[in-house]
């Protein structure tokens, strides 16, 4: 029976096992390359489009945001419906695409 790796490391759909310590930096830097490489442009787009709404949401109502979600409330009342629905669309997209797309 074969020695086991020291460090076994699963990063999405990928598993390496290590055996020398003294790579395991650079082994995480090019699975971190491997992981923006496997990101879908369009789940990228939605992201950084959440990631504005919620840092502006943030900074305009001095709550806490965590989730596009928590931007309904601050948006209620001051966009038209037309752009709530729009709100709440890209908020649906970008939480099916983030559970269902194989890079994480």
């Amino acid at each position: 029976m074969s020695p086991r790796a020291p460090i076994a490391v699963v990063h999405g759909t990928t598993k390496v096992f290590v055996n020398d310590l003294e790579a395991f930096p650079l082994v995480m830097q090019e699975l971190e390359k491997l992981s923006i490489a496997q990101v879908p442009s369009h789940l990228a787009h939605l992201a950084t489009a959440s990631d504005s709404i919620m840092n502006a949401v943030a900074m305009a109502s001095s709550k806490p945001i965590k989730s596009l979600r928590d931007t309904f409330p601050f948006f209620r009342c001051r966009a038209s419906a037309a752009d709530f629905r729009k709100l709440r669309a890209l908020n649906d997209a970008y939480a099916f695409l983030r559970h269902t797309s194989v890079a994480e």
